[in-house]
């Protein structure tokens, strides 16, 4: 967490273009969901054969309907049954905000639609290109603000750790050995510049998608979005078990290919001492057992990422069916409850059901995707460790508070 922090303060200089770069996700975010939610016009033209002209003054209609029902019941319930009142009014409160709503559509957005089914369609499948469209244009300005700001983040941080090498003595540099230091500003910092990116790209964007999707599902059945949530602590648990594993055999990797780094500058820094000599064969056998280290710590990060994935879409599956089951109960039965517990505000229709698991899907995809940059992150900051480790290192000899000057000769 302290690396993180650390990594802030060199972004902060640069915070308006993350900023505008935040931006264009949210942007994007809206669009996914909004292409997602397309699912309910569509299911409503096409299977359903219904116009959404008819549909919309149809449910207008009910609700209006069930509000002055409500409302003459509430009227004979007596004071005294607070938890009957309280229920009504409660029924009575969402269904003005869906008559609220369903009034606005058919006020500022009915107009454009035409009432045929098939010209309807086409400009379900217009919007959808549109939305597709602006969706690729927003996500190529993200791209591009977070790449000026990687870029210059890892300059800086270069920098900084170039300057620090050259403050060192000669002991701390011996120490530390030549090959060490290139490691750090060469591989390590190219995780570290990686792990960055994709921390301004996907772990900003696709946490936002799966959001916009989750609010939208909650509006369409916030109960069974409830229930398909569950796992999420789980996913946290599995996350924050496999990221401690994957740091340290990240670290060790890194290590392991700063040894790497050693064998070539020695054995080719010294060539005409090893061609003299004849130490071809030992060189040769450090290469060896560097290399042969570096896979052994590279294949441990591949199979913990390996499993991360599988796992990821098995938690996904079943969140989907946490809320699949109960949802095609509700519809297959017209019902809004399961033994006595209410799962909806009133029966589902297949619409609804289609639109809800389309943004539930929409919402696994991000944490699918999540998950396969998972192993990346976790090297980046392992590299980072590395490259602050660098930046903080202080010198054996110090510096004199009062140097004196040299005597001429």
């Amino acid at each position: 967490m302290q690396d993180f922090v650390r990594i802030g303060s060199y972004v902060w200089p640069y915070r308006r273009l993350f900023v505008l770069s935040v931006v264009c996700a949210i942007i994007v975010s809206v669009f996914w969901a909004m292409n997602l939610s397309i699912a309910f016009p569509v299911v409503k033209v096409l299977f359903q054969n219904d116009s959404l002209h008819g549909y919309v003054d149809s449910e207008i209609l009910t609700l209006e309907d069930s509000i002055r029902a409500d409302n003459a019941r509430l009227e004979q319930i007596p004071a005294d049954q607070v938890k009957s009142r309280a229920q009504i009014q409660y029924r009575v409160s969402e269904h003005s905000r869906s008559l609220l709503l369903l009034t606005k559509v058919r006020q500022s957005v009915l107009p454009y639609v035409p009432r045929d089914k098939f010209d309807t369609m086409a400009v379900i499948l217009g919007v959808l290109l549109a939305a597709t469209f602006l969706k690729g244009l927003f996500i190529y300005f993200q791209e591009m603000l977070v790449g000026s700001v990687v870029q210059l983040t890892v300059n800086a941080i270069r920098q900084d750790c170039f300057r620090s090498a050259l403050r060192l003595d000669y002991q701390s540099l011996h120490r530390i050995g030549t090959s060490s230091l290139m490691s750090r500003m060469t591989n390590d910092i190219e995780q570290m510049t990686l792990a960055i990116r994709v921390f301004g790209v996907t772990l900003v964007r696709e946490p936002l998608k799966a959001g916009a999707c989750t609010a939208v599902a909650f509006y369409v059945n916030w109960r069974l979005t409830l229930l398909a949530i569950t796992v999420v602590p789980l996913m946290g648990l599995v996350f924050n078990l496999f990221g401690k594993r994957l740091r340290r055999a990240s670290h060790r990797t890194m290590e392991s290919m700063a040894i790497i780094y050693e064998c070539i500058a020695e054995t080719f820094g010294s060539a005409r001492i090893v061609i003299a000599f004849s130490g071809f064969r030992k060189h040769r056998k450090q290469f060896l057992k560097a290399n042969r280290d570096y896979y052994t710590g590279s294949m441990k990060i591949v199979r913990l990422g390996a499993l991360v994935r599988p796992i990821t879409e098995i938690m996904g599956v079943l969140a989907v069916f946490a809320a699949l089951a109960p949802g095609a109960y509700l519809v297959l039965r017209s019902t809004d409850s399961i033994f006595g517990i209410k799962l909806a505000a009133e029966p589902m229709g297949i619409a609804e059901l289609a639109t809800l698991y389309a943004l539930l899907a929409g919402t696994m995809d991000p944490v699918r995707k999540l998950s396969g940059i998972f192993e990346q992150v976790k090297r980046g900051m392992a590299g980072s460790e590395r490259v602050f480790d660098l930046i903080d290192e202080k010198s054996i000899v110090p510096e004199p508070k009062s140097p004196r000057m040299l005597i001429r000769h």
